[in-house]
């Protein structure tokens, strides 16, 4: 006899790291980013595989169709720093000072009584990520991303997650996403406030699905830490890779004539897709040039019509 016996655990990855969308300024006060900022042991790491400090779109593929573990939402109140109570919507537990939470069902009473002890005190949407970000491939573990944010946003999360696992029976290991962050000013009227909304688009370009792939010829070195729905999972086909690769000065010839918003988007994407092209400088320098030129274009441009011929994948290549 070695070990007490024990219910058999669930396989589960360690989290190596948060995701933020918000920090605290030098007084301590709290204040929304428009890019993603990670914390933890590894987060240089991840800045190095990422080529960005700032990123507002990061890869990520979700390592479990267990929603408690991959994307999980409820209420919750928190008093002096603690939590008070939490709930779903039809059931909520409120704590009673002695370390146990009781059972209610009335959200306006369970509200009010926390308000009692803190006026500041109210019911807030919480959603949970847990994922692998695409590319880092130098600790399998998962990245937590905690947001409570605006109701819409946290909707629209967990609306385009469900969609997903609608689709496909059930499934989301595998299926590689890209999660934005994105500053908006509030359409409330006479409100100037501004705050961060978050979107997840299932994506399913070469780069994600080729990164997936990496993933997965780690995962089977690593076989009873992640799920095995994962590591034997069978992605969808990619498309195939570009047949030529981009010089940085052909790609920087072609920005100099491109004039209109739609032609940037693109420059965007075609960048994306061969990122591993370039050195950390080119990247660096075009990335810039289109930001620069997309920001410039949507403030003196956005009222007339694109033209789709503007750019186009195979002018940028040297052939």
């Amino acid at each position: 006899m070695t070990r007490i016996i024990r219910p058999e655990p669930k396989d589960r990855l360690p989290i190596i790291g948060h995701i933020r969308i918000g920090e605290k300024d030098e007084k301590g006060f709290p204040h929304s980013l428009d890019y993603f900022k990670a914390t933890g042991d590894y987060a240089d790491k991840l800045y190095d595989t990422l080529r960005d400090k700032k990123p507002s779109t990061l890869g990520i593929v979700f390592l479990s169709d267990d929603d408690s573990f991959s994307c999980s939402e409820r209420f919750e109140i928190w008093v002096d720093k603690r939590l008070y109570a939490y709930g779903d919507g039809k059931e909520f537990h409120v704590a009673d000072g002695k370390g146990n939470f009781l059972l209610s069902e009335d959200k306006i009473k369970v509200e009010q009584s926390a308000q009692k002890i803190n006026k500041s005190a109210k019911w807030r949407q919480v959603v949970k990520l847990r994922f692998a970000i695409l590319g880092f491939k130098q600790v399998f573990g998962v990245w937590q991303l905690i947001t409570q944010a605006e109701e819409s946003s946290n909707l629209e999360i967990i609306s385009s997650y469900d969609a997903v696992k609608r689709a496909t029976g059930g499934r989301i290991i595998g299926i590689p996403f890209d999660l934005k962050v994105e500053m908006v000013t509030s359409a409330k009227y006479g409100s100037k406030s501004r705050y961060p909304v978050l979107s997840l688009v299932a994506s399913q370009s070469y780069e994600n699905l080729n990164r997936i792939r990496e993933l997965i010829d780690a995962g089977k070195e690593l076989r009873g830490l992640i799920d095995n729905n994962f590591v034997n999972t069978k992605l969808i086909e990619a498309p195939a890779p570009p047949a030529h690769s981009i010089t940085a000065p052909a790609f920087l010839a072609r920005l100099s004539k491109t004039t209109n918003i739609e032609g940037f988007k693109n420059a965007r994407v075609i960048l994306e897709t061969n990122k591993g092209n370039y050195t950390e400088e080119d990247y660096k320098k075009i990335n810039d040039i289109i930001a620069l030129k997309l920001d410039h274009s949507l403030l003196e441009d956005s009222s007339k019509p694109f033209d789709a011929d503007a750019i186009k994948f195979e002018d940028c290549y040297e052939l």
